[in-house]
C-alpha cells in the first residue's frame, strides 16, 4: 500500500496554469470544442465496444455479460501530449472477442487534429491487448510501463516486427520500464498497483486542489462499483490483495472529490462533451 500512497501528492497548479487558479475552467463555459488541438486539457477516445463476461470484471453478478467499451485517454498540457493507453488494431482480437463499432486509435487522433506523431508520450496501464496493441501507431512517443509488465509484453504478439519495435525504442531511450511509482512530470503521477497484472499501474493527475483526476487502468473496470469497493474476482486479478489495496485508495481520493475514471466503463461516453462520435473533451484548462 506505501507505494500507492506516494501518489497523494498535491502539486502546485502553476506548472499548468500560470499560477492562477481561475484559468482553469469547465468546458461547457468555452466555445464549442471542434477538435482536440485548441485547447490544453483532457480527452477520451472510444475504438470499440464488445459484450464481455460478468466473471472477469469488478460486478457482484458471476453469470451473464454486459457490454463495455474500449477507451483511451489524452492528456494534453504544455509540452506534452500523454495517452493513457494506446489500443490495438489486430484483426484476430476484434473477431476474438466480437468488437463493434471499431476505429483505429491513430485515425480517431487525426479526426481530432492531433497527429499521432506528436504523442510524446504513453502509459501502458498493463501489458493486455486492447491497451498495449497500438503503441507503435505513434512512434515519436516514450512508453512508460513497469518492469513486470514489459517483461510480459515482450512475450506478446500484438502487431508485426513487435520485438524489433521494442527493441528500437529501448536503443532510443523512449522505453521508460521500472518498478514503483514515477512521476511523469509535477502533478501527473504513475502509481504501480499491480492487482490485475503484476505490472498494472494507474495515473493520477492533480490538476489543482480542487481538480483531480485518477484514471485506474483494469484494476477497475466500472466506476460506481469501484467507488463502492467492488474488486476483481480472482478469474481476472493476479493479486486480490493489491486490487484491494488499491480499491481503498480509489474510495480516499472520491471522498475527497478526485474524478475516478477507467479504460471500459460505457457511462464515461456520457460525460464531458462530444466533439465528434468516438471522441468527448472532460476537462479543459
Amino acid at each position: 500500500m506505501k507505494k500507492i500512497w506516494i501518489g497523494c501528492f498535491f502539486f502546485c497548479c502553476a506548472v499548468f496554469c500560470g499560477g492562477t487558479g481561475d484559468r482553469i475552467s469547465d468546458f461547457s463555459s468555452r466555445t464549442v470544442v471542434k477538435n482536440c488541438k485548441s485547447n490544453y486539457g483532457l480527452y477520451v477516445f472510444s475504438y470499440g465496444r464488445g459484450s464481455y463476461p460478468n466473471q472477469y470484471l469488478n460486478v457482484e453478478e458471476e453469470d451473464g455479460s454486459r457490454e463495455i467499451v474500449y477507451l483511451f485517454y489524452l492528456i494534453r498540457i504544455p509540452g506534452k501530449n500523454i495517452l493513457i493507453d494506446s489500443g490495438f488494431v489486430n484483426d484476430t482480437y476484434k473477431k476474438k472477442f466480437g468488437f463493434s463499432s471499431f476505429e483505429r486509435p491513430d485515425i480517431l487522433l487525426k479526426k481530432c487534429g492531433m497527429d499521432p506523431k506528436e504523442i510524446s508520450d504513453i502509459v501502458l496501464t498493463h501489458f493486455h491487448f486492447d491497451h498495449a496493441g497500438g503503441l507503435f501507431l505513434f512512434p515519436s512517443a516514450t512508453i512508460h510501463i513497469q518492469n513486470h509488465d514489459l517483461d510480459l509484453l515482450k512475450k506478446q504478439s500484438y502487431f508485426p516486427k513487435q520485438s524489433s519495435y521494442l527493441n528500437d525504442l529501448k536503443n532510443r531511450n523512449r522505453l521508460h520500464s521500472f518498478n514503483g511509482t514515477h512521476s511523469l512530470v509535477p502533478g501527473i503521477q504513475i502509481l504501480f498497483t499491480g492487482g490485475h497484472t503484476p505490472g498494472s499501474q494507474a495515473m493520477e493527475w492533480v490538476v489543482t486542489s480542487d481538480k483531480q483526476f485518477l484514471i485506474t487502468g483494469d484494476e477497475c473496470y466500472l466506476i460506481q462499483e469501484c467507488k463502492n469497493g467492488i474488486g476483481l474476482p480472482k478469474t481476472a486479478a493476479f493479486s486480490l490483495k493489491r486490487n484491494g489495496d488499491f480499491l481503498e485508495y480509489v474510495q480516499i481520493l472520491y471522498g475527497k472529490g478526485t474524478k475516478i475514471l477507467t479504460l471500459h466503463d460505457p457511462s464515461i461516453l456520457e460525460e464531458g462533451e462530444e466533439i465528434f462520435p468516438g471522441a468527448r473533451v472532460l476537462f479543459l484548462f
